[in-house]
């Protein structure tokens, strides 16, 4: 059994009941700190540089942590109005006649945002969804963070709009933190996104997309080398190329880098939507290596130059100014296209 030592009274303050009755389970340290530093010095006008030096965090989590306590109502800023707060009755105490069970439902029921929610519908959905509190305290535990508005409206948009469970939003993070992106909550927001839009939206679903996932940046990793590439980790669209290069298509990173020298000589620049068309085309013709692409060359090559009848001639070059020759795939052709025109092999017969 504990008690509080009577003695330490001695010098006090004053804290709201609803901090401990509303706020002890769902604040985080950071925010709870700041608000106690705050009721501390209620009485002088304190200083943000003070709060930082004193409590020794940066200074970003710390204005998350005022940014919480001023939707609540607990802290103002400065010029602000003054608003009252609700106040509960005692128990025992007689309360207003209650409002019609049909207004009250329909109040209850929690808003589909379309955008990021606002402060006001997160502090909602905390208050009346077990389910949501607990995906904010384990996704602190996992990024190893507290986390303010912006990264909790992220998450219930995850949850609430794009109708991604707990769990799988779990994974996501676990995933961003293994990959030093925990604190970039868009990252987390943008695959979660794509994720529920390619309903991959149960435990077994995600664990798979991880494996792909991870499939995906070890490729990247390599190529990366070979390329020269300097950007740690790819894109979200990157990451869905390597995906089906590699574990749709079976490519190779030497054969993705094959492709990847192809498209640096015709554009000078890095576009995976040109080494999409590439590699698409060597998997529709059924090349699986560098040294098939080549030995493919060479025979479209040796066609190609295969000198025609002396009878032949005559006709030919008529037929060859009517028509122009076709090429197996027109790379200048897609460089002027914003989108790239698919580019589209065509094997000659042994015949011809």
């Amino acid at each position: 059994m504990y008690q509080v030592n009577p003695a330490s009274f001695g010098s006090v303050f004053v804290m709201p009941a609803e901090v401990v009755d509303k706020h002890l389970r769902l604040a985080g340290s950071v925010q709870l700190k700041v608000l106690l530093w705050f009721y501390r010095h209620a009485a002088a006008c304190a200083e943000i540089d003070e709060l930082v030096n004193f409590i020794g965090l940066p200074k970003a989590d710390v204005f998350d942590a005022l940014q919480y306590w001023v939707d609540c109502g607990l802290l103002i800023k400065q010029g602000e109005a003054l608003l009252p707060q609700a106040v509960t009755p005692p128990p025992g105490t007689k309360e207003e006649a209650p409002e019609p069970a049909e207004e009250k439902k329909r109040e209850s029921l929690p808003e589909i945002p379309l955008i990021k929610p606002t402060m006001r519908q997160v502090a909602a959905r905390m208050g009346e969804c077990a389910e949501v509190r607990s995906l904010f305290l384990e996704a602190q535990n996992i990024l190893g963070r507290t986390i303010g508005f912006d990264a909790q409206s992220a998450l219930l948009m995850l949850h609430d709009h794009y109708g991604l469970p707990a769990p799988v939003i779990l994974m996501l993070c676990e995933y961003a933190r293994s990959h030093n992106k925990q604190n970039a909550m868009n990252y987390i927001l943008k695959l979660g996104k794509d994720w529920a839009e390619r309903e991959i939206d149960t435990f077994e679903k995600a664990t798979e997309q991880l494996s792909r996932l991870e499939t995906a940046n070890a490729a990247w990793n390599r190529l990366k080398v070979l390329a020269g590439i300097a950007t740690p980790l790819p894109t979200t669209k990157q990451q869905s190329y390597l995906s089906v290069w590699v574990g749709d298509w079976g490519f190779s990173v030497d054969m993705i880098y094959a492709a990847y020298e192809e498209m640096a000589e015709k554009t000078g620049g890095l576009s995976f939507n040109y080494i999409n068309k590439i590699l698409q085309n060597w998997h529709t013709l059924g090349l699986k290596t560098p040294a098939e692409v080549e030995a493919f060359r060479e025979e479209r090559a040796a066609a190609t130059a295969k000198p025609e009848p002396k009878k032949a001639a005559a006709k030919g070059a008529k037929k060859a100014a009517a028509k122009p020759q076709e090429t197996s795939y027109d790379l200048d052709e897609a460089e002027r296209k914003a989108n790239y025109e698919p580019l589209i092999y065509k094997k000659k017969s042994g015949n011809n």
